[in-house]
């Protein structure tokens, strides 16, 4: 669980692997080694910090284009990759995505929920959908994560929607579960400061309701907090 105040303050770190190229040779041998569960702890990092390289150049590309085919620069030159996302319900209403580790909590948040595993943790903006009346309207952010599978004419970076009971690959995934979750508090908070709606509850009750945090997924069971005051 993952415990926030009402006073979330976020921090920026930047994007420092933005501009280095991918090194394709040291994802190949990591890769093959995370495929057959052989792969040792500093291995799986190696591996994780040349998918964080082109996470970084993926995000970017994302906010400019939705090709499912993208360019990106590693030491073998520019190269061309593949986006798959078929786990991601709703993809085409994703407007913005961002590394989970450049979301930073500078205040208001006690915990972090991180799983180790192969892959980078990303966290995703869902637009808000006019026929879903659960979707806030500033929308709201899922947890994804990035894997890279290397290939001889393309390689293929696979997104996975980390709140999804079940997964693509058959090796355990990285994920952070905090960065989405602090980000929609850093997002809705001001909504949470409104004192008039506590003393005038009738005026803003047409506003108020139950809103998801994450996507609905069939096979898991929704649980709903209900406070007072």
């Amino acid at each position: 669980m993952v415990g926030c105040s009402s006073n979330v303050r976020l921090t920026s770190t930047g994007n420092p692997l933005l501009t280095r190229a991918v090194d394709l040779q040291s994802v190949s041998v990591n890769y093959g080694k995370i495929k057959s569960n052989t792969a040792s702890c500093a291995e799986v990092e190696a591996y994780n910090e040349e998918v964080r390289a082109a996470a970084a150049q993926l995000v970017k590309l994302h906010s400019t284009s939705r090709n499912p085919e993208q360019v990106l620069r590693t030491n073998d030159g520019d190269t061309r990759f593949r986006i798959k996302h078929n786990s991601i319900k709703n993809f085409d209403r994703i407007d913005s995505i961002a590394v989970a580790d450049t979301v930073v909590a500078k205040a208001g948040v006690e915990e972090t929920v991180e799983c180790f595993g192969a892959g980078v943790p990303l966290l995703a903006r869902v637009l808000h959908d006019k026929n879903d009346a659960l979707v806030p309207e500033q929308g709201f952010w899922i947890p994804l994560t990035a894997v890279m599978e290397p290939g001889r004419q393309c390689q293929t970076i696979r997104l996975i929607d980390t709140s999804c009971p079940r997964c693509e690959v058959p090796y355990p995934v990285a994920a952070n579960y905090t960065a989405p979750l602090i980000r929609d508090f850093a997002d809705r908070q001001q909504e949470y400061r409104r004192a008039g709606a506590l003393f005038n509850f009738d005026k803003f009750a047409p506003s108020m309701g139950i809103k998801r945090v994450f996507d609905f997924h069939p096979q898991k069971t929704p649980v709903i907090f209900v406070h007072g005051i």
